[in-house]
């Protein structure tokens, strides 16, 4: 369970788990059975059965921390074969060269910088960083950028936020930070440049809050603004931190491309009203520990051929549906998807089971 400041929201529980595992098109995915976006949190259950403490209590019976065993992740070495290469940070200029590192750290309706690296004279001339109260804008996207950009971001507000503006791939590192928004989105990233990757890092042992508000009020004219986490380039999730995620009006955590989950990361999504993680592309999960609770989807992808990979480490998802993506590719590791439906497709894998529940919920998995 999740400690901090978060509570998670009763789901209206009608609809469809989807899965899928096969498909060879390119076209954009079209949802079975969509969702409207104004659905009311403080809807009835239907049926009456809570479908978040029912997944609670099925998790804890069936996946015990104590008996969790993270994936081996082999690192690729060949970029031009291996088409995963750059997701890796150990395959990275900022792994092998070192990070330009910026501190800014958050104080209740304040935030201030420090350029830490060896450079940090030319580091400032090229990377703008401006606040209004503790809502921070970072402008890296003059001409070419600076490169290997680490933000690292700490300390504690209520109203907060990160805007990136880059040209550059670059690190976000989250340093038991927490950081909720009034106004709209944590973290929102609005331009990424060469090749449109941020990793997300979460600093060994750290935990770490983030949560959007309730109604967005200060998305920029031109811009998107889908979760408490966005992107409009890929989003790399790595370290050996946790990162706690509430969406009161979005995703959780959203990107307009890809979406990949390292091992050794642990990432808890609640109160959420959309999706748990929601990409226009594809979503590789190869370790880790995700526990999500959402309103809709607790994943999705919008991209047909890309879809859901899992390949290890554990999940677990409870929502209205567990999984709107296709195909849905089962390689390893751990899921169990929790959903009120009739209509959930067996697969025909002897790696994975269905069982549906006389109380109207059904739950995939497999281990």
């Amino acid at each position: 369970m999740i400690s901090k400041p978060f509570r998670y929201f009763l789901l209206p529980l009608a609809a469809a788990m989807f899965m899928t595992l096969s498909c060879n098109d390119d076209q954009p995915y079209t949802d079975p059975d969509p969702l409207p976006d104004d659905d009311d949190p403080s809807a009835p259950i239907i049926p009456d059965v809570d479908i978040l403490a029912t997944a609670q209590q099925l998790w804890a019976e069936e996946f015990d921390a104590s008996t969790f065993v993270d994936a081996v992740e082999t690192v690729p070495t060949d970029s031009l074969t291996q088409p995963d290469y750059e997701d890796f940070f150990e395959n990275s200029s900022m792994y092998t060269d070192g990070t330009r590192d910026v501190i800014i750290t958050y104080r209740g309706d304040t935030a201030t910088w420090k350029f830490e690296d060896d450079d940090k004279h030319k580091t400032e001339a090229a990377v703008k960083i401006s606040a209004r109260g503790a809502h921070v804008t970072v402008r890296n996207d003059e001409g070419e950028g600076r490169a290997r950009i680490n933000y690292i971001l700490r300390g504690e507000t209520d109203n907060g936020s990160l805007r990136v503006y880059s040209a550059k791939k670059f690190l976000v590192t989250l340093d038991d930070v927490t950081l909720c928004n009034r106004e709209g989105s944590a973290i929102n990233v609005q331009k990424v440049g060469e090749k449109k990757r941020m990793f997300l890092c979460m600093e060994d042992g750290s935990d770490n809050y983030l949560c959007d508000a309730a109604q967005y009020t200060d998305t920029v004219p031109g811009e998107d603004e889908k979760g408490t986490i966005f992107s409009e380039g890929k989003i790399i999730l790595m370290g050996k931190g946790r990162l706690h995620v509430s969406a009161l009006c979005s995703h959780a955590i959203a990107s307009d491309d890809d979406i990949r989950i390292h091992s050794g990361v642990e990432i808890l999504v609640d109160s959420c009203r959309k999706d748990g993680i929601h990409a226009k592309d594809g979503i590789v999960m190869s370790g880790g520990m995700v526990k999500i609770l959402a309103r809709k989807d607790a994943i999705q992808c919008d991209t047909i051929s890309k879809g859901f990979t899992l390949t290890g480490g554990r999940l677990l998802a409870a929502a209205k549906r567990g999984l709107t993506a296709n195909p849905f590719i089962y390689d390893g590791g751990e899921f169990s998807f929790v959903a009120v439906s009739s209509q959930c497709p067996t697969s025909g894998s002897a790696l994975w089971t269905k069982e549906e529940h006389p109380e109207g919920y059904v739950e995939v998995k497999g281990k």
